[in-house]
This record gives C-alpha cells, structure tokens and sequence, in this order.
C-alpha cells in the first residue's frame, strides 16, 4: 500500500523492468552480432585482397624464373666457351649471349595487403591463427628469396664491372637503343680475351651460383603459394 492507499503492482513492475532488461541485453546483443559480422566481413575481403597479392607475386616469380633460364642457359655457355685457348666466337654471338646472361631486372614481393592482415588492422587476432602463421612464414621465405635476389645482382654488378673496365663498351653495346646516333667505337674489341681470362670465368661461376640459388628459393615459394592460396580462399569464405 502507498501513503494515498493504493496498491503497489509488483507483478506487474516486475514484468516491465524485465522486459526493460530484456530489451537493453537484446539490443547489446544485436549490436555484438553486427559488429563481429562487420569484422568478419572486413577479415574477409582482407583475405580477398591476400589472395589476390599471392596469384600477381606467384605471376611474378614464375616469370621472373623464364628470364632466370634465359640467364643460367647464356652463362653456362660462356663458361663452355672460355679457357687458355678459348672457343672462337663472333661479336654478335658474343653480345647476345651477354645481353641474355645480364639482363635480370629488379625483384620485390608485393605485401601491402598481407602486413595489413599480419599487423591485426581491423580482424579479430585470435582467428584463423594457423593460417596467419603460414602467411607470416611464406612471406619469410619470400624475405629470403629477395636476399639471395640482392646478392645475385651484387654479382651481377661486378661482372658489368669487369666488362666496363676491360671491353670497349661502345662497341660492345653499339646495338642499344640509345646509343643507335653514335658512331662505332674505333678501338677493337676482341672478345677472346675476355674469354681467356679466368677473372672473367670465376665471375660468371659466382653469377651462375648466384642465380641458381634465386631459381631453387623461387620454385620452392611457387610451389607452396598454391597451397597457401587454398587456405586462404576458405578462409575469406568461412
């Protein structure tokens, strides 16, 4: 009873402060659902966006392996043709098989997508924990795959040295494009002395160890990114 003789409803209070209840643990609810749907949502066009880095990398590498052949095949050659009494080869022989030996370009994973999704922006950390340690671990032997890469072109950089200090490039490169309005180079360029000299032989030995080093890691990366990509696929549709 109240002080004005009324009769307090605690049945009724009761039900309507439940349902008050109800109502604010439902909407927590709704609100935890959207929200762990948002980021599931987010996790997965964050794995999309992986898989797609993985097939352009693994592009990359598969085509960066051709031209790998290309070089490995040119310096075996030149290592058949030297010697103290070298094999006798003509100038455009000779450049072609350099050009094909030399001609390696820059390399470097794409890993935008992939350090977002390591670094946890915007995912649940504890998710697909297995298959964030085999991203993390396929990117490390990419780390390693582009040191062995670094190191190939160090040697490469001291057998253009070698042919800059002792070849008359002019001559040597009169077929490149940007020298195409220069006359050819008067002195003689005799390319058996390059292939007499075991400075030059030794050279191409480090390049050819070098590059087969970067085809090994290289084919090894290919072969598991197919693999990874799988996971990952799932993954972004669970």
């Amino acid at each position: 009873m109240t002080s004005s003789g009324q009769r307090i409803e605690w049945s009724r209070l009761l039900i309507e402060g439940g349902v008050i209840v109800a109502s604010i643990l439902l909407a927590f609810a709704i609100d935890a659902w959207w929200e762990n749907r948002q980021e599931r949502r987010a996790e997965g066009n964050q794995l999309l966006s992986i898989a797609s880095e993985l097939e352009s990398n693994a592009k990359q590498i598969r085509e960066k392996l051709d031209v790998l052949e290309v070089a490995d095949a040119a310096a075996k050659q030149f290592i058949s043709w030297t010697g103290p009494e070298p094999q006798l080869v003509g100038e455009e022989k000779f450049s072609e098989t350099f050009r094909n030996m030399y001609s390696l370009g820059s390399f470097a994973l794409l890993r935008g997508a992939s350090e977002m999704y390591l670094a946890g922006n915007g995912v649940d950390l504890t998710r697909h924990h297995d298959m964030r340690d085999a991203i993390a671990d396929w990117y490390a032997a990419g780390d390693e795959l582009e040191r062995q890469y670094a190191w190939l072109r160090e040697a490469h950089a001291t057998l253009g040295s070698y042919l800059l200090d002792t070849v008359p490039r002019l001559s040597f490169e009169r077929s490149h494009p940007l020298l195409g309005d220069l006359e050819v180079s008067r002195f003689p360029f005799d390319q058996s002395n390059v292939l007499s000299d075991p400075r030059f032989e030794s050279r191409v030995s480090l390049y050819l160890i070098r590059l087969r080093f970067v085809q090994i890691l290289a084919t090894d990366l290919v072969e598991s990114q197919a693999e990874l990509l799988v996971h990952v696929r799932l993954a972004a549709e669970s």
